[in-house]
């Protein structure tokens, strides 16, 4: 006789039971069954298993999952079949067991990854859904029976267990897949019904790299994956404070037919008495994702009660919270977090006052003050005085969830976490920030400190997007500071260094992660000499082993700083060069660095670990006079000194200028058969892919008329006329007429002078090879090279072509521009005609002249090899000893060489 309302959900809460009663009894690889909570979920669609089967007490190994189903369900339904492959595969399983009372079969995973049946039990002769109560006492046998060769699977390793799903990556990227499509429409819909929750989106958005970087439009995908993420986190964490309050335990009536508001309520009552304010505050748009989304997410908190019943122990949950925000941090808006033991490295370095407050001001998913934390519980501080000293804000709310999870800590509950959201050019001491009482909910206010320690990944927003990212900004630092920006074209983290100062106690330090353009831009030049006055540079830090971020094409730096006081002595400056990649660190690598940092004043060599090169203040002061950007620093440079005096700026024997760009190719760059007279065109090197060694020939054409149509017509030059007519009613790609936008400098709209045309030319963006070339016959070039042009006809342009390919002035060059993401390097034309420079050609006898011209004429009849390749070139080494046997110093170039072989394969690492 059936049961009245019995059902398959029913009939699976029996099992468990009875799984749990026999587990009870036996010594088993199966502790313990789940599943109750996830089969509340009614009406939606089950992302778990009915039933799962837990490896130990702890719920941190999931043996696999069983479909129940009753005696109308075939056994092998292909449906069935197909949704419980797809449960073990988000689980991480590779088995799991259909059960339709009468029989059931075991499926494992093949080599090929397809599911076959393993085992088959039964049948007991149910027939019909009134069978599962009449034949109870042989479907309790036959679960035995499965029980036990279940055991003996799981015993001998055949079927393969996992820790909780929401621990890996495959989880995040499954439950992603499923529900963002839809909750991005749901958010749209609310963006597009209320102009404020569109503001906030857009606002959102542009800080994100994405959004910032690339001036995309608001991305509602990506949104609502943060949005999605945002709700998992809250979730996981709630469990994971059920083992420290009893308050928490609230989060597991979030199941069944609760309503999404009531879900927040709950989440807000559990804030208001466990206090993480900033995990539990919903970000923009919690509140809108649709009932699809917010069942899944039922499930999904199921799942975790179904773990936590097991009486869950805190340190497994622990670590499968940071495993869970570990993955979602690559997932959602995280190409950009900070590596943990990069993090270690910069708190090290930057950290000396381990006891004074510190602040991470854009502190993101929380890495970096985690690592502070961790830094000074380490050296036996507690928990609460650490948290005391550790403050962390952001801009946006989103990220300060991730900070809070990051540094939350339930034992010390009693202090409040320093997490708060203020946009970093608004904090100054002695401001009041408020945050939540720890116990009640109440407000807490408290005031911000000076601070000893600024430690940060700062954004990687480069200027071309800075108005866009934020229009007001510069107006906004130059009130704050009570100056003017340092450069139209600096970017966004250039401006954060220069505030940060006011934030800081007398001899406080400011490390952060920075993009390494500062190193050899004009703007950069300009940040250092305003950095000086206030602040020693205590070190730098770069990668020679490839990039730390490697979903991102930035190539970054640590910059540690040290606040100058009165009557400070000068102190050297440490440029430190990583020679391990950042997946090979561990944190006896870190201390190691860190520890030199602090340490020692010396140049230190660990081959294959790191390289300090240690400059004194005067040094760095003399040496910066000849080199063109800090990229030299990361080699041996001392050697510089002693050459000074024989060095002059290239520009005294050259005009350095970019090369030629009229602003339309198709016009001034005529294809063949143009029909114009061939005193209007001149040659131009278009491409130099084609241009193997030191000597280049011109491969178009350029259009160069000076002459009005009137003089055209008297000579009866109707070519050039017809050509010029051809483009005189066209338009360029923002609609503006030819005629107007290309009538500059005081140049006919159609006219290219000769005086931009070159000599020699050397690339904007050199990659592995880098030279000079010179033309075959003065030509002009295009605007992707760097033309160099003779100032006066009667120089020596073979004795100017072998100094200019010298070992020395390939240095000069390497070191005057920064790698970009990719490794090319990235020249300025201004730079290089401010600062590189060349032997003085006047030390040069006759014969000194002819010795290094015949000494250059065996690279002249070859290609251009790579650089470190041509570096170790005996030709090469030979022209570098004539040169420099002519000053009477050939002692150095092993170490330019040297120096050249560094700086390249420190720029080249980021291609790993």
């Amino acid at each position: 006789m059936s049961k009245l309302g019995y059902n398959e959900r029913a009939w699976a809460v029996d099992v468990i039971t009875a799984v749990n009663s026999y587990a009870n009894v036996h010594q088993l690889e199966i502790r313990r069954a789940g599943g109750e909570h996830t089969l509340k979920q009614a009406g939606q669609t089950s992302l778990f298993p009915d039933v799962i089967l837990f490896g130990d007490e702890t719920g941190t190994r999931v043996r696999h999952g069983w479909e129940m189903k009753f005696p109308d369900t075939a056994v092998d339904d292909p449906a069935t079949v197909e949704n419980a492959a797809r449960k073990a595969a988000r689980l991480g399983v590779n088995s799991f067991l259909i059960w339709n009372v009468d029989s059931a079969q075991l499926h494992v995973q093949d080599d090929t990854g397809a599911f076959v049946v393993l085992k088959t039990w039964g049948p007991i002769g149910a027939k019909k859904r009134g069978d599962v109560v009449d034949l109870e006492a042989k479907w309790k046998s036959l679960l035995n029976d499965i029980l036990t060769e279940l055991n003996v699977f799981f015993a001998s390793g055949a079927l393969k267990s996992a820790p909780p799903a929401f621990l890996s990556d495959t989880f995040f990227v499954d439950f992603l897949h499923q529900h963002t499509g839809v909750t991005a429409g749901s958010i749209m819909a609310a963006a597009g019904a209320d102009a404020k929750v569109e503001a906030e989106f857009s606002i959102w958005w542009a800080s994100s790299p994405e959004g910032a970087e690339k001036d995309k439009p608001i991305d509602y995908s990506a949104l609502a994956q943060a949005i999605i993420v945002g709700w998992i986190n809250r979730l996981l964490f709630c469990h994971y404070l059920k083992g420290f309050s009893a308050e928490a335990a609230a989060v597991d009536t979030i199941e069944g037919d609760m309503s999404l508001k009531d879900g927040l309520d709950t989440l807000a009552a559990i804030s208001a008495q466990c206090d993480f304010m900033q995990v539990f505050k919903p970000e923009a748009g919690a509140n809108a994702i649709p009932n699809e989304t917010w069942g899944a997410l039922k499930q999904l908190n199921a799942f975790m009660a179904d773990l936590a019943t097991g009486a869950i122990q805190q340190e497994a949950l622990r670590l499968a919270l940071e495993g869970a925000l570990s993955a979602a941090r690559r997932k959602v808006r995280g190409q950009f977090t900070t590596p943990d033991l990069l993090a270690d490295l910069l708190v090290g370095i930057g950290m000396e006052n381990r006891t004074g407050p510190l602040i991470d001001p854009c502190c993101g998913t929380g890495t970096i003050p985690k690592a502070a934390l961790a830094a000074r519980v380490a050296r036996g501080q507690t928990h609460d005085t650490a948290l005391a000293g550790i403050w962390a804000s952001d801009r946006f709310q989103f990220p300060l969830q991730f900070t809070t999870m990051a540094l939350a800590e339930p034992r010390a509950m009693g202090s409040p976490l320093r997490v708060f959201r203020a946009d970093v050019f608004t904090l100054q001491e002695k401001q009041q920030v408020h945050l939540a009482h720890p116990h009640d909910g109440t407000a807490l206010t408290l005031e911000l400190p000076a601070f000893s320690t600024v430690v940060s990944n700062l954004p990687f927003i480069r200027f071309e997007t800075l108005a866009r990212h934020d229009p007001d900004l510069l107006g906004r630092f130059a009130a704050a500071v009570g100056g003017d920006p340092v450069d139209g074209r600096s970017d966004l983290f250039a401006y954060i260094i220069l505030y940060l100062k006011r934030l800081l106690v007398a001899d406080g330090r400011i490390c952060v992660i920075i993009s390494n353009a500062w190193l050899g831009t004009e703007w950069g030049s300009e940040l250092r000499k305003r950095l000086a006055d206030d602040f020693h540079f205590d070190a730098v830090v770069t990668s020679g082993a490839g990039r730390w971020f490697a979903n991102a094409d930035v190539v970054t730096n640590i910059l540690s700083l040290k606040r100058k006081v009165a009557r400070d002595q000068p102190q050297p400056t440490r440029f430190v060069t990583t020679l391990k990649p950042i997946a090979e660190w561990d944190g006896a690598f870190v201390s190691a660095i860190a520890t030199d940092v602090h340490g020692h004043q010396n140049s230190i060599e660990k081959p294959g670990q790191y390289r300090v090169r240690s400059y004194s203040a005067a040094d760095v002061n003399n040496i910066e006079k000849q080199l063109i950007g800090w990229p030299g620093f990361f080699s041996d440079v001392s050697w510089i000194k002693a050459l000074a005096a024989d060095l002059v700026l290239a520009s005294e024997y050259l005009d350095i200028a970019r090369g030629e760009r009229r602003g339309w190719d198709p016009m001034f760059l005529p294809k063949g058969g143009h029909g114009i007279e061939a005193t209007y065109i001149k040659p131009v090197l278009i491409n130099t892919k084609g241009v193997a060694g030191l000597i280049a020939i011109a491969d178009g054409d350029a259009f160069c008329c000076s002459k009005t149509i009137d003089e055209l017509a008297a000579l009866g030059h109707v070519g050039a006329i017809e050509w010029i007519t051809r483009f005189e009613t066209q338009k360029n790609g923002t609609g503006k007429a030819l005629t107007q936008v290309l009538a500059t400098g005081g140049r006919r709209w159609y006219e290219m002078r000769t005086d931009t045309t070159a000599d020699f030319a050397i690339g904007m963006n050199p990659d592995e090879r880098v030279f000079t070339m010179r033309l075959n016959k003065r030509s002009f070039v295009n605007q992707r090279l760097i033309r160099l042009t003779v100032a006066d006809p009667a120089d020596d342009l073979d004795l100017l072509h072998a100094l200019m390919n010298s070992s020395l002035s390939i240095f000069f060059i390497e070191s005057s521009g920064f790698g970009r993401g990719l490794g090319a390097l990235d020249l300025s034309a201004t730079k290089l005609k401010d600062g590189l420079r060349l032997i003085d050609t006047t030390r040069f006898t006759s014969a000194d002249r002819t010795k290094i011209v015949n000494a250059f004429k065996p690279l002249l009849a070859r290609d251009v090899k790579r650089l470190d390749d041509e570096m170790a070139s005996q030709d090469r080494i030979d022209l570098d000893q004539a040169i420099l046997s002519a000053i009477g110093k050939p002692q150095f170039g092993p170490k330019i060489r040297e120096a050249v072989t560094e700086l390249y394969r420190i720029r080249k690492s980021v291609k790993g």
